[in-house]
């Protein structure tokens, strides 16, 4: 409501600077700049790694996993204390299968049938070399019975090592650990149905999934830090792993999967999750204006920087 003199100035005059002010611009007086850590860069353009924190589970490399699936239908029995995460080796007995009340595919059956035509195929092929040694039948024919003998023989022995008291028994394939249990004990299952997931140690691969925005600079990958659940961070390198595959299309959630192998990621167990930090450049000749991280400054989750 007044006007008065102060130093070369008035009130009036300075209430006129301060309404001039353009929105988002704040005073920052070279007192307030001495009591904190206060600098000023100047920005150019530049090339600039982006980077991508995306969470990703780790699955054992499918050469490192088997399934064991019931060869013919029948009741499961556990052969001994089976259980999850056992260690088991290369043929190993796991299950039974009991078909004696099972009309159909019943493994006892199959057995007595592959035995009596491996000894039938044996005896027409030994008349048959004693008849030809007479001229009596031809080369071909004795080639042929040779043949039959040898396929006979093969399923017969195959289904003498895997059968037992009147029951089918099935071995692990490779040595290694029970994943996963898959029947209970005494279940009645179909041929085919699995029974089991035996792993072993080695290589894995970690796969994540991205939205689709990122498809483009995805084929521009320059680095990958895996951190684990403990906070610990490692390389590629240390981990002897690399870039397996990058999806070329989004799957049904608009998602692009990432998969990173790594041979010796020891620490973690498959099924767990761990977190990826994706380094990506941008395509060549293309740059971008880059900042220090310290100079963004964070207020309920929207970022900002202040231009001087």
């Amino acid at each position: 409501a007044h006007d008065h003199s102060h130093e070369g100035h008035t009130h009036s005059q300075a209430a006129a600077a301060h309404d001039a002010v353009a929105p988002n611009t704040l005073h920052f007086s070279t007192e307030q700049q001495k009591m904190i850590e206060f600098a000023i860069e100047k920005v150019k353009p530049s090339t600039f790694n982006g980077a991508v924190k995306v969470a990703a589970r780790v699955e054992a490399a499918p050469g490192n996993v088997t399934t064991v699936v019931a060869t013919n239908a029948g009741r499961v029995h556990y052969a001994g204390n089976v259980v999850e995460g056992k260690d088991v080796r290369a043929g190993e007995a796991l299950f039974c299968l009991d078909g004696s009340n099972v009309t159909e595919n019943d493994a006892a059956v199959k057995f007595a049938e592959a035995e009596s035509n491996y000894r039938v195929a044996k005896a027409d092929y030994e008349r048959k070399a004693s008849l030809y040694k007479d001229n009596v039948v031809s080369l071909k024919e004795l080639q042929t019975a040779e043949a039959t003998l040898k396929q006979a023989e093969a399923h017969y022995n195959s289904m003498q090592g895997n059968f037992s008291n009147g029951k089918m028994v099935l071995k692990a394939p490779m040595a290694g650990y029970i994943a996963s249990l898959l029947v209970d004990n005494g279940a009645y299952v179909a041929a085919g149905t699995p029974l089991a997931q035996i792993q072993r140690s080695g290589e894995v691969n970690i796969v994540a999934e991205l939205p689709v925005r990122f498809a483009s600079a995805l084929t521009n990958i320059t680095g990958v830090n895996i951190e684990l659940t403990d906070g610990t961070v490692c390389s590629l390198d240390e981990v002897e792993g690399r870039v397996l595959a990058v999806g070329r299309s989004a799957n049904s959630c608009n998602m692009v999967p990432v998969t990173v192998a790594a041979r010796r990621l020891d620490a973690v167990v498959p099924g767990s999750i761990v977190t990826l930090h994706l380094s990506m450049s941008l395509p060549e000749g293309q740059t971008r204006l880059a900042v220090p991280r310290t100079a963004l400054v964070e207020e309920m989750g929207n970022f900002f920087v202040f231009v001087h």
